[in-house]
């Protein structure tokens, strides 16, 4: 446009006005003869043609768009009548211009029962916008004997396309200029309340998504036990949504669906996996929502909110939804290995810590013990587990090989030796603190021993009787 403007302030002087012939039937009849054409062509420059022929292609094109915005129906009646729009061009079909326009048109007609008038009416409005300037019209400029000062019996004018469209659509199908006016009125209010429920879908998601994020909350609101995992059927899930009946039940029902599409139903997911996916699935399609607020919330026609009144955020998405998704009903519980572990090395620490001042006693310290019946009295003090079919292992295999450790080749071993190379080493051993070293047990077992460990675990009095049954006369 802003090339055609150009052109306009630079030949301005040398331009006759330009009239634009918008009769129909004097475009198909006028005749031009050699001699008028020959004459007009001295007298007329080039270049009034293709300005008034990339003005017109404007006009054709606004046109379009104009008619396209006030259909009622949008439908047609007869497209046999859109012949004419290509005919227009037949008195130039020496002009290439004209002939491409003309193949162009044609084209679109053959077209026209498979599409709307309006989706016609755009792609004859982008097929003119193709022409609309001075130095696209050159391209395919005429025989220089065709070059006329009115381009008439080439061209559909903007009047023209109207009476062509109307017999091929439905009688008075077009909008008066009242009634546009009430359409532009209603498309405003529809918008800006199609946006208010918008607003409204958008803050019922954004509840569960602060939800979401903040899990750790959740988890404590829940009351789950840190020393489990908790897993839910994906198949019990959706089977127990089904059931609820909060939110708008279009709303639940597309939430389930599209939540559903993202689980496998064979599988259990964790907390934090489901998590994921209800996040995933939480928004609504575009598509979704505007039908939504056309069927059960807002009269288009009548303008108005079906109940009078745009709904409560509680009313659509549904505010028990995270809850609902994580159901004490639907969880499994499995132990976490990692807190069980942590919890039977502190049942280990504090049965240790109750021996430490028998063990430390200065007259035990004294005592030289035999190291085979020192053993026997180890094995026998952890033989109350062993007895109830549970075994805290590493415990005796470790102090029984320590044993072996001192003096390897001595029957005897002092009291002293024994603590001070065994015992007090024991807690801080890195093999026996490492991350795991239950690692032949499964999680069940582990938090099995962590709730029986006072039992199984000697008390002192029992140690106290081994190390004096087990002592010798023998210095070492």
């Amino acid at each position: 446009m802003n090339t055609l403007m150009t052109f306009l302030v630079l030949f301005t002087g040398l331009f006759a006005p330009i009239e634009l012939q918008e009769n129909k039937a004097e475009c198909r009849t006028k005749d031009y003869s050699s001699k008028e054409r020959m004459s007009t062509e001295a007298a007329i420059p080039k270049i009034d043609f293709c300005l008034e022929f990339a003005l017109n292609a404007i006009a054709v094109a606004d046109k379009a768009r104009s008619l396209k915005n006030s259909i009622k129906k949008d439908q047609w009646e007869e497209t046999l009548y859109l012949n004419d729009l290509y005919f227009n061009f037949y008195q130039g079909k020496k002009l290439k211009v004209c002939r491409l326009i003309s193949r162009e048109i044609k084209a679109l007609v053959k077209q026209a029962d498979n599409k709307p008038p309006s989706l016609f009416l755009e792609e004859l409005a982008q097929i003119f916008e193709r022409y609309n300037t001075i130095e696209k019209i050159e391209k395919y400029s005429a025989k220089s004997d065709f070059i006329e000062s009115s381009i008439a019996p080439y061209v559909l004018s903007p009047s023209q396309l109207e009476p062509i469209l109307n017999q091929s659509l439905a009688k008075d199908d077009f909008l008066t200029t009242e009634e546009w006016r009430e359409k532009k009125e209603a498309d405003s209010t529809y918008l800006a309340e199609l946006t208010r429920f918008y607003d409204l879908l958008n803050y019922g998601e954004s509840r569960i998504l602060n939800q979401l994020f903040n899990m750790a909350s959740l988890e404590e609101q829940l009351h789950l036990d840190p020393a489990f995992k908790y897993s839910i059927s994906a198949k019990e899930l959706i089977a127990f949504l089904k059931q609820g009946n909060t939110g708008h039940p279009l709303i639940r029902k597309q939430l389930i669906q599209q939540l559903a599409n993202q689980l496998d139903s064979s599988k259990h997911y964790s907390i934090d996996e489901l998590s994921a996916k209800i996040h995933t699935e939480l928004s609504l399609s575009s598509s979704f929502r505007k039908e939504l607020f056309c069927q059960e919330f807002y009269d288009v026609k009548k303008q108005r909110w079906i109940n009078g009144y745009p709904p409560a955020p509680q009313e659509l998405y549904p505010i028990d939804w995270l809850y609902s998704c994580f159901d004490a009903k639907l969880r499994h519980t499995s132990v976490r290995r990692e807190v069980v572990v942590i919890q039977l090395k502190e049942e280990i620490k504090v049965w240790f810590e109750k021996l430490q001042p028998s063990i430390s006693d200065p007259n035990i310290r004294n005592y030289c013990l035999s190291k085979k019946q020192w053993k026997a009295h180890i094995h026998s003090l952890f033989s109350a587990s062993t007895r109830s079919g549970l075994k805290i292992p590493l415990l005796e295999d470790y102090f029984l090989s320590k044993i072996d450790e001192i003096s390897p080749n001595e029957d005897y071993l002092s009291m002293n030796d024994f603590i001070k190379n065994v015992w007090t080493k024991f807690l801080g051993d890195k093999a026996f603190q490492r991350l795991d070293p239950f690692k032949e047990l499964s999680a069940e077992e582990i938090k099995q021993l962590a709730d029986s460990a006072r039992v199984l675990l000697a008390p002192a009095k029992n140690w106290e009787k081994a190390i004096r049954d087990s002592r010798c006369q023998q210095s070492k």
